[in-house]
């Protein structure tokens, strides 16, 4: 909004000349008023009273108690402007500042004082509510970065193919955890966070004391956790989990926070236990068979061979 150029001369007024100026101006403006009033009727009274000098005395009285109580007039009409004045210029400005302060204190981070624009002003109210509403519109910005961050990292989080916690190990209660622990383990978040033993109960027996250990450990030391171990879900299946955890120190607070990760490798192991299995099973097959099975590199160089090359050509294995 363009101001015209009474309104940017007032805006660079000082603060004790936006009250002086008017103030002065009012008063003149009423004694003036006043006095011109009062001289016509001393005029009219003296050119009476010339004749006689009783009445030229009297005339002269009246004439100075009108002064005084001009004076004393002039006086409360200016106490009168000082006060509206104030008001105008420093209470309902001050007011307006506090309001807005109380407003951004309750959350709303888009009010303004609204008041001198960009424009430089040696008042310091309105210098005042300037820099009130910089900070302001900072605060804003930085509320809305943090925020864009907050729901990237909150999407990563809940997008992941993983569950995530945060452990404060000083309230020794979960403080974080995200919604893939409920398919991952049938404990929804809020039970999750609510019972700070729920962990020490699913912990398979056989890991139990393994685990406790290595996170006691981790607490004190702050070495960080990647271990394999087995949770018991809620409708009783084991789930072979692969955990990550670090300890960080939280820097408003100075609180210790267990930070980490949970892979659900149960499909994984059983993957990796039916291709041991199977191996063993092969190789089980390859040493007791009565026939020569052997393994050659590219460059026709042997690599291995069962044991029943020594009957069949009286080599040992070692020796093809």
């Amino acid at each position: 909004m363009r101001r015209g150029p009474l309104s940017r001369l007032w805006n660079r007024l000082s603060l004790p000349a936006k009250v002086g100026m008017p103030l002065v101006i009012i008063t003149l403006l009423v004694a003036l008023t006043a006095a011109a009033f009062e001289l016509r009727d001393a005029r009219r009274q003296l050119s009476r009273s010339a004749q006689n000098p009783a009445h030229l005395e009297e005339a002269l009285d009246r004439l100075s108690t009108r002064v005084v109580l001009l004076a004393s007039g002039a006086v409360v009409v200016e106490i009168g402007a000082l006060a509206v004045l104030l008001y105008l210029v420093v209470h309902r400005r001050v007011r307006r500042l506090t309001e807005v302060a109380g407003q951004m204190a309750a959350g709303d981070l888009t009010v303004r004082v609204g008041e001198g624009g960009a424009e430089p002003s040696r008042d310091g109210l309105t210098r005042l509510a300037q820099a009130f509403d910089d900070m302001a519109a900072t605060v804003e910005a930085r509320n809305r970065e943090l925020l864009d961050a907050e729901t990237r990292y909150r999407l990563l989080v809940e997008e992941i193919p993983a569950a995530t916690y945060v452990w404060s190990v000083d309230q020794a209660r979960t403080v974080f955890a995200s919604p893939q622990v409920e398919p991952m383990l049938g404990y929804t978040v809020e039970e999750s966070m609510a019972d700070p033993k729920l962990w020490q109960r699913l912990v398979h027996p056989d890991d139990l004391e393994r685990m406790e250990a290595i996170f006691d450990r981790a607490e004190v030391t702050g070495e960080p956790v990647d271990e394999g171990y087995r949770l018991i879900a809620r409708d009783g299946t084991v789930k072979w989990i692969h955990e990550r955890a670090v300890v960080a120190i939280d820097r408003a607070s100075g609180e210790r926070l267990l930070q980490g990760v949970m892979y659900d490798v149960t499909e994984r192991r059983a993957m990796e236990d039916a291709l041991r299995e199977s191996e063993e099973k092969y190789r089980s097959f390859v040493e007791t068979t009565k026939e020569w099975v052997w393994a050659m590199d590219g460059d026709g160089r042997a690599t291995y061979a069962n044991p029943a090359v020594e009957e069949i050509l009286g080599y040992r294995p070692d020796e093809i």
